[in-house]
C-alpha cells in the first residue's frame, strides 16, 4: 500500500485470523459488506452501517445527539433485521450448495423450493429453480411456468423488476446455458415481453448495462 499510495494518511489493517468477522461483523448482525463502524469520543459504537450513510449522521455523532436518538434506534433495528434476513439466506443456500455440488439435481430443486416457500419474495432461490427445471430437468412446461410467474411478481414489485427480469432473459438466453431444446416459439415470445418490460421507463429501477446486453 505504502508503494501505491504513497500520500495515503490513514491506517489499513487486514486481519487473517478472522477476528474481525467475530467481534465486529457477527456480533453486530453485520453479513454484508462494505462495512463502517463509527466510534465516538466516548469510546462507543455510535454508528454501523454503510459507508455512503455515514454523511447523514456524522455531524449528530460529533455534536453528541446521535446516539440517544429515534433515528439511531431504528437505524440499528433496521440493521439488525437486514442481518438476520441475510443470515436466513445464508442457512438457506448452505443446504441447496452439496446437492448442487453433488449434481442430485431433484434432491436440489426440493431444496430450492423449500426455500422458495419459507423466502416467497426472493428471486435468487426462484432464479436457481428455474435454472434446475429448464437446464438440468429439462422439465420445459413446468420452467416456463415459473418463469412466467415471475415476470407478473418482478412486474407487480416495481422496486425489484430489472432484478427479476433479467433473471428471466439469463435463463432463456445466457450462452451458457444451452437452449436449444428450449420450445422456439415460447422462449422468444416470453424474450419479447420481458425486453418491452425491461426498456419500458417506468419499470426501468436500477436499469444497468447487463439489462441492455440480454435484451440485444
Amino acid at each position: 500500500m505504502t508503494e501505491k499510495f504513497s500520500n495515503l494518511n490513514y491506517r489499513i489493517g487486514s486481519d487473517s485470523t478472522g477476528a474481525m468477522n467475530k467481534l465486529w461483523m457477527y456480533a453486530s448482525s453485520s453479513l454484508g459488506v462494505p462495512r463502517s463502524f463509527v466510534v465516538d469520543r466516548d469510546g462507543h459504537i455510535a454508528f454501523i452501517g454503510h459507508p455512503t450513510d455515514i454523511d447523514a449522521v456524522l455531524p449528530k455523532i460529533i455534536n453528541g445527539t446521535w446516539r440517544s436518538s429515534d433515528q439511531a434506534k431504528a437505524a440499528d433495528a433496521k440493521r439488525i433485521a437486514e442481518g438476520q434476513q441475510l443470515a436466513r439466506e445464508h442457512s438457506i443456500l448452505e443446504t441447496i450448495r452439496p446437492a448442487m455440488e453433488a449434481k442430485d439435481w431433484l434432491a436440489a430443486l426440493s431444496a430450492v423450493e423449500e426455500g422458495i416457500t419459507a423466502m416467497p419474495d426472493k428471486f435468487e432461490f426462484r432464479e436457481i429453480q428455474a435454472y434446475l427445471l429448464l437446464h438440468k430437468l429439462r422439465d420445459t412446461a413446468t420452467g416456463f411456468q415459473v418463469l412466467r410467474q415471475l415476470v407478473r411478481d418482478a412486474i407487480e414489485k416495481q422496486s425489484e423488476a430489472v432484478w427479476g427480469l433479467n433473471v428471466v432473459m439469463r435463463q432463456l438466453f445466457d450462452p451458457e446455458n444451452d437452449g436449444a431444446y428450449l420450445p422456439r416459439a415460447e422462449r422468444f415470445a416470453i424474450g419479447r415481453d420481458v425486453s418491452e418490460n425491461i426498456l419500458n421507463p417506468g419499470q426501468a429501477h436500477g436499469l444497468d448495462f447487463y439489462s441492455y446486453e440480454l435484451v440485444a
